[in-house]
């Protein structure tokens, strides 16, 4: 897919090089380039410029096939005039068409009976593919917080003491108080359980944005948090508030007291918050996310946070712990301050629910980490307060820009509620680099030592990072390589494998030249943080 810019179109020589060199040519590509749905309107839009210029310029450049939202589409309405008034060889025409031909035909689209137009749902709900959807979304939870409470210690004999949110071992030996992580929950209770929140009757909505998704069929059988819940058998009863409705931003406080009665003696208080997609959401959110649609902020919608405070307040008792449903980034003050554990399930799928619950009572050991920064509430107010900086390093005011601490974790200098990378596990796990880590040849394979050192058996996700404190404009950190162990038993090591290349290294001036500037650079691995493990090499 090809998503066209104005900035290309005066100049769109990058185009024609990477389209036709370095696909058709290094990459023997004989398939076809289609625009990104309304792309050649938006760079109209954006250039200034008469849609059939860029139409014109698009299938120069090699752009084979334009997809429209609104049919028949400005190749349709312009190309034709500028074949026949000589603006344009028809061989070109000719060229886009056979490619695209080609590849339908290679399909057997063009055929009269086409097979994959017979895939009903007991293929696309298959056995084999729900077990890959289930594993897609146990390999996909975070665990962002799992603070230590007496309250985890009357459900345990025992005082095995895991993770917790700040990485360090806060058990205490006998005649000491007994604080422990609140996950995974006890599976020899009968447990009391209330679920709080917008998205814990949920479905279609843990799939993320509607437009993408197949309806669920019998093979395809999506369940709630609640359903999931009121099936295990470690709990004793199931109540459910939704306490706010999505569909108005939760601007309508008037169903917190509800929620509010519905945790009086529970045990167990799970918070299920989160964004909609906007098709879901209706006409009166803002506080959604979709394709095509800004959110004012990154918190958390209207009054949220008002409910998990209200709530927590009434609950003081239970163990309380909130669980994240969404697509983009949210801050999460509200439930870093009233909840002992917080999970990220993002958009977990179609059986995400059975994969949340397992990973809350241990049965599933979580071991993703962020694919990005988790900004605070006022990043949009005072760390960004501007939507038109581009500027991603940051820097001070200027005559038309506010201050800014730059964006994304490679030049972000605020300090994030979550850092990119994060994600705990109820193992702790060290990180080490092997003893041959420091080698100066750029392209090198370097090993890290990860041992469970404490807790169940569990897997992990290794980051390998590069910084370069002698090179001012080199990312705070970069991101060469990663990896996920195999499970780990306790007491036992495995030697995970990254790889350096020369672009882990290197760094692009104004001028778009990309080299290497000798120096001393530094690896890092380990959870994101001032402990983790470090290695310098030195490259010549």
């Amino acid at each position: 897919m090809v998503r066209l810019r104005a900035s290309t179109l005066d100049s769109p020589s990058s185009f024609v090089i990477t389209m036709r060199v370095c696909a058709r040519v290094c990459r023997n590509f004989s398939g076809f380039f289609v625009s990104d749905c309304g792309g050649i309107d938006d760079a109209a839009h954006e250039a200034f410029r008469p849609a059939s210029e860029v139409a014109l310029k698009a299938v120069r450049a090699g752009t084979d096939m334009e997809c429209t939202d609104d049919w028949p589409g400005d190749y349709a309405r312009h190309l034709p005039a500028a074949v026949v008034s000589g603006a344009l060889d028809e061989h070109v025409i000719d060229t886009a068409l056979s490619r695209v031909l080609r590849v339908l035909m290679e399909l057997g689209e063009l055929d009269a009976e086409v097979p994959w137009r017979r895939l009903g749902p007991e293929v696309v709900g298959s056995k084999e593919h729900v077990e890959l959807a289930r594993l897609a979304a146990e390999e996909s939870i975070v665990l962002l917080q799992n603070n230590a409470t007496a309250l985890a210690c009357m459900w345990h004999d025992d005082r095995t003491a895991g993770q917790l949110s700040d990485g360090k071992d806060r058990s205490r030996g006998d005649g000491e108080p007994c604080i422990k992580p609140v996950l995974p929950l006890p599976t020899d209770r009968q447990l009391k359980v209330a679920i709080v929140g917008p998205m814990g009757k949920a479905t279609v909505d843990l799939l993320g944005e509607i437009d993408y998704v197949v309806p669920a069929s019998p093979q395809v059988q999506g369940r709630s948090l609640v359903d999931v819940f009121q099936s295990d058998s470690a709990v004793t009863r199931v109540t459910y508030s939704e306490g706010c409705s999505l569909r108005d931003n939760c601007n309508d406080t008037s169903a917190i007291p509800d929620a509010v009665d519905a945790v009086r003696d529970a045990d167990v208080v799970v918070f299920v918050v989160g964004l909609l997609s906007c098709d879901r959401a209706g006409r009166r959110a803002s506080e959604c996310e979709s394709e095509g649609h800004d959110r004012s902020g990154v918190g958390l919608p209207g009054s949220t946070g008002q409910l998990v405070e209200a709530v927590s307040a009434a609950a003081p008792q239970a163990a309380r712990i909130a669980l994240l449903v969404h697509g983009g980034a949210l801050a999460i003050e509200p439930l870093i301050a009233n909840c002992h554990a917080v999970l990220d399930a993002h958009h977990p799928g179609e059986v995400g629910a059975l994969a949340v619950v397992d990973a809350l009572f241990g049965r599933l050991n979580p071991s993703a980490r962020l694919p990005y920064t988790v900004y605070p509430v006022d990043f949009t107010t005072h760390s960004r307060p501007s939507m038109t900086d581009v500027r991603l390093r940051g820097g001070p005011s200027t005559d038309s820009l506010p201050p800014s601490d730059g964006v994304t974790y490679w030049y972000y200098r605020g300090s994030p509620l979550f850092a990119f990378g994060h994600g705990l596990s109820y193992t702790t796990f060290t990180f080490a680099w092997a003893a041959d880590a420091n080698s100066s040849q750029v392209d090198a394979v370097r090993k890290v030592t990860v041992t469970n050192v404490a807790g169940p058996p569990g897997s992990t996700v290794v980051l390998g990072f590069v910084s370069a404190s002698h090179l001012p404009m080199f990312p705070l950190l970069r991101l060469f390589d990663f990896a996920r162990t195999p499970v780990v038993s306790p007491g036992e090591s495995v030697a995970v494998p990254l790889q350096t290349s020369w672009r882990s290294f290197a760094l692009t001036d104004a001028s778009g030249a990309t080299d290497i500037t000798p120096g001393r650079f530094e690896l890092a691995t380990g959870d994101p943080g001032p402990e983790m493990a470090r290695v310098g090499v030195d490259l010549r």
